[in-house]
């Protein structure tokens, strides 16, 4: 199916989050102390205060991966689903700053204690450290949403319209996101999984409703996903027959490319108990892996100049 750039551009806006984490680093060119050196670079401060605003960081990308999809350096999410999403964003926002007011008011303080625990290096430490200043305005955290008006490239010039290419690629680049988020999550043992599975199907079939205007077989996705769902036990580990039913569609659904072949979901939901054995048939076997570590990434979306309104907090 080929997707009309323009009606797809009018049913989506673009959510970017601006969020940038101090480092707590200078450049070095020797390092003596594993403790405080990494290749190349001096850590000035305790890398553990920093963590708070990494975790920030992610929670706000994971957050527009469950509802968009990658597009343009940002996440297209469909009008009807943008205010929920800010929503989620202005929450870890607000604690993203109430950690930066906290971190700032004790900075100086931290170099000091990183110095002193480290005796060897205190003079190179306090030395090299950074400015408040420079810490303020490299922990920042910002939420830009527009909509894109794209301008005609005149037939002289030689040059890819990345709107278009970005666009023909939506439905690949969501079957990428949705197989990672397999990959990164399904790690089944051999007596079956936990209830807190159905949070990654909750996922998948979020984003893919939330999409199904892309192509008519996104939409039979989510469905698909919802219907394996609705047929697992609600409590106690998920085993047996129920197990090799939701293996068969984890299979599935970490290859983007058997993922779009939509009707091997299809097996999926229509096979049925074997009337002599009791078990069903499904195309993997029981103790196949089903987390691989080879896919090939979605290349990395081109911005163009274009027009935009937007808003941050």
């Amino acid at each position: 199916m080929s997707i009309n750039i323009q009606e797809f551009i009018e049913k989506v806006n673009v959510v970017a989050v601006d969020a940038a984490v101090y480092s707590g680093k200078v450049s070095r060119d020797l390092a003596d102390d594993p403790e405080v050196f990494t290749s190349g670079s001096l850590k000035v401060i305790d890398p553990v205060l920093l963590r708070p605003f990494t975790a920030y960081k992610q929670a706000a990308m994971r957050a527009c991966r469950n509802t968009g999809v990658g597009f343009l350096n940002g996440f297209a999410v469909p009008d009807s689903h943008v205010e929920p999403l800010l929503q989620v964003l202005s929450q870890i926002a607000s604690k993203f700053e109430q950690a930066r007011t906290d971190f700032l008011s004790k900075y100086l303080a931290a170099v000091e204690d990183w110095a002193n625990a480290h005796p060897s290096q205190a003079s190179e430490i306090r030395a090299k450290a950074q400015t408040l200043s420079y810490v303020e305005k490299a922990l920042r955290f910002g939420i830009g949403v527009f909509k894109v008006q794209p301008q005609a490239i005149p037939v002289s010039l030689s040059v890819q319209d990345a709107i278009g290419h970005e666009v023909g690629g939506i439905v690949g680049q969501l079957a990428h996101e949705v197989a990672q988020d397999v990959r990164d999550t399904w790690s089944p043992k051999a007596d079956g999984v936990t209830q807190k599975i159905r949070g990654l199907l909750n996922r998948v079939a979020e984003k893919c409703h939330s999409l199904a205007f892309l192509d008519g077989k996104v939409g039979r996705i989510a469905h698909f996903v919802d219907e394996i769902a609705s047929a697992l036990p609600s409590n106690g580990r998920i085993v047996g027959r129920d197990f090799l039913m939701l293996s068969g569609l984890m299979e599935i659904l970490s290859d983007p490319g058997r993922l779009l072949a939509e009707s091997k979901l299809e097996i999926i939901l229509a096979d049925e108990p074997s009337a002599e054995t009791g078990e069903v048939e499904v195309e993997v076997e029981v103790d196949e892996s089903f987390v691989e570590t080879d896919m090939t990434p979605a290349l990395p979306p081109v911005a163009p100049v274009v027009g935009r309104n937007a808003y941050a907090w």
